[in-house]
């Protein structure tokens, strides 16, 4: 995952969201805010909701758990999960490299 701030993460998921109900037609009607429903406000259903998360991967470089995409109600619950992400990517290091992989079935 890209190392971003929590204003950057912010930023993006609302972008992310912008152009997604700009392809549907639907933003002239909508003000896409972090803590607005994902469903109620902005009218993202089951299958925008799955196109939303599949962007937000892409953008991220990150892969969102199953869960997530029935549980979160807002843009704020994405950021704060890709936060909580990005925040142990810079915690942790990793434990084992590419390089010293062995490939013990030769």
């Amino acid at each position: 995952m890209k190392k971003l701030s929590h204003e950057e993460i912010q930023k993006e998921l609302i972008a992310i969201t912008i152009r997604l109900l700009n392809e549907t037609g639907d933003i002239h009607q909508r003000d896409v805010k972090l803590h607005s429903s994902l469903q109620r406000h902005l009218g993202i259903d089951s299958l925008a909701r799955a196109e939303l998360f599949q962007r937000v991967e892409r953008q991220f470089d990150v892969s969102l758990p199953d869960y997530l995409l029935a549980e979160v109600e807002t843009l704020q619950d994405i950021a704060d999960y890709l936060q909580t992400a990005n925040t142990s990517l810079k915690k942790s290091s990793p434990l084992i490299s590419h390089s010293s992989v062995v490939n013990v079935h030769q």
